[in-house]
């Protein structure tokens, strides 16, 4: 069960995000930092070194951090990835405290680990207008796609429907 009480709210972050995510300019090691100290009541967010990245955005990071890489040991650097610049974010709150998150990645501009001409690919530089041809036992080959990701709901959140908010909204 939810530890606090106050009502769950959603809110949206619409793309493009700040060119600042996940370039050099913020290097994946200071944005984690800003993340895992940030909260929405905090006067320091955004940080008046990094104005235009997004508090919210930050704030959904920071469950993702605590989810994914110190919960299931996954790496920074394929938790925070190009995809976060252009997708959709999700942030469901409970009060001023961000306690799940998803993602809606629209259509692949690039591919990630998929194979191109019959060789394992990992996307580079070259930027993808049609999509992929061919079927995955995910996928059809044929149509444009968009996917839901970067699913994470704080532990002691879990099973109190907050995914399912998330979703649904």
């Amino acid at each position: 069960m939810r530890p606090n009480r106050e009502p769950l709210t959603i809110h949206l972050l619409v793309p493009p995000l700040s060119p600042a995510i996940n370039s050099p300019y913020l290097p994946i090691s200071t944005l984690a930092s800003l993340a895992r100290s940030a909260t929405l009541s905090s006067p320091a967010f955004p940080s008046s070194s990094y104005p235009d990245v997004p508090n919210l955005f930050l704030a959904a990071l920071r469950v993702r951090i605590i989810v994914f890489e110190d919960e299931q040991k996954c790496s920074l650097e394929s938790e925070i990835d190009d995809d976060d610049r252009r997708s959709w974010h999700w942030v469901a709150l409970s009060g001023e405290e961000a306690v799940g998150t998803m993602r809606l990645v629209p259509v692949q501009e690039k591919a990630h680990g998929v194979e191109k001409d019959g060789e394992e690919w990992e996307g580079g530089e070259e930027k993808r207008t049609q999509p992929r041809k061919g079927r995955t036992n995910m996928w059809d080959g044929a149509e444009a796609y968009i996917k839901i990701g970067r699913m994470a709901t704080l532990k002691e959140y879990r099973g109190s429907g907050i995914a399912r908010s998330l979703v649904e909204e």
